[in-house]
């Protein structure tokens, strides 16, 4: 009898330990939507260490407006460069916001904006239009700028007052866009090659271009640049599949694998190497990823409190805390932070089970 309690105790013991190991294993997001500015829709972009997010909402009068929301404070729109519309893709540590907005002529300009003042119109390459994507904590903002020829081209803007946007090249063809620059100041996005297709690039200050080629296809855009300079995107594959990839500084691509759909993209990464992006499950749903120390994990499933009916499609930033922005199925941008954990109710003293 004294064996067969004994034999009974192991296995709810085991039992006990498995549940245990399954609460610990449980979602480690808490999911927040972040609302809009009185219209029915917005995307957020980036997101500080301070997790202060901006992003595009549309107002109570249908335009789209740049937007910062700080952490328990409501969203405010960050005006505009004399046009109706504007959006805010990236911030930095110090609160310093770039986009772009229509202007008074009715076209799209680069901004930068310091905290507490207003945008600086940041003008152009020679054409009519600019568009900003990465500033870095130095306050150097990159993007793409059309020329006096109409040609689209990665730009870089210095800090400082009156400064004008500094055309970038490209890597032998004609167009080509900065997304991402460093605290080092190196810069990464795509350009049109000389074979025609698209190819990220990584820029060292002072430098040319480096083409970052492909996981064996045509095709690659590179995102995002972390402070150490390892660098994230999307490349095609030799099926002629996009796949996200992560590239370490003096490495090749690593393709960083899928939900099952065997399409996948990454669209930001954090000093800690944490990348997210989306990818497409077997259904080929499209659905946000956290990608972090060798696994891609569906954000849906790290999630504890979306609600009934909503997915997460993409997510598109992380900061240093891990916490993460991107839109969601409703079209509302979205914050996940991570989840409490357990509380000590949750856990089975081992001292209770072998009295």
């Amino acid at each position: 009898m004294k064996r067969l309690a004994l034999t009974v105790m192991a296995f709810t013991l085991a039992g006990l330990l498995a549940l245990v190991g399954s609460a610990q294993a449980q979602p480690r997001y808490v999911y927040q939507d972040l609302g809009t500015l009185g219209g029915s829709m917005s995307e957020a972009y980036d997101i500080n260490n301070a997790g202060w997010v901006v992003g595009w909402a549309f107002n109570g009068d249908g335009y789209q407006r740049a937007f910062l929301k700080a952490p328990g404070e409501p969203m405010i729109d960050l005006d505009d460069l004399g046009g109706s519309w504007s959006s805010a893709t990236c911030i930095n540590t110090g609160g310093w916001v770039a986009g772009t907005s229509e202007n008074g002529d009715g076209d799209g300009h680069a901004f930068l904006k310091e905290p507490d003042q207003p945008m600086i119109d940041l003008g152009t390459l020679g054409g009519s239009e600019s568009y900003a994507f990465g500033i870095n904590d130095a306050n150097q903002v990159v993007g793409f700028a059309n020329n006096a020829q109409s040609r689209q081209h990665a730009f870089l803007r210095e800090p400082g007052p009156d400064q004008p946007l500094l055309d970038q090249g490209t890597l032998g063809g004609d167009t080509s866009s900065a997304l991402s620059i460093n605290v080092s100041g190196q810069i990464v996005g795509w350009s049109m090659n000389g074979s025609g297709y698209l190819e990220a690039f990584l820029k060292d200050p002072g430098q040319e271009m480096v083409g970052l080629g492909t996981l064996g296809g045509h095709n690659s855009v590179a995102t995002c640049i972390n402070y150490v300079g390892q660098v994230a995107g999307w490349a095609e594959n030799g099926d002629e599949f996009e796949r996200a990839f992560l590239k370490n500084p003096g490495q090749g691509m690593q393709d960083l694998g899928d939900l099952g759909g065997r399409q996948s993209y990454a669209y930001g990464i954090n000093n800690n190497g944490q990348v997210v992006g989306s990818a497409l499950d077997p259904d080929y749903n499209r659905r946000a990823f956290l990608w972090d120390q060798g696994v891609m994990h569906d954000l849906n499933d790290l999630t504890e409190n979306l609600p009934t009916g909503v997915h997460l499609p993409a997510a598109v930033a992380i900061n240093y805390q891990g916490w993460i922005v991107g839109q969601d199925s409703n079209n509302h941008a979205f914050l996940l932070t991570q989840a409490p954990p357990p509380p000590a109710g949750a856990y089975v003293p081992l001292g209770l089970l072998l009295d």
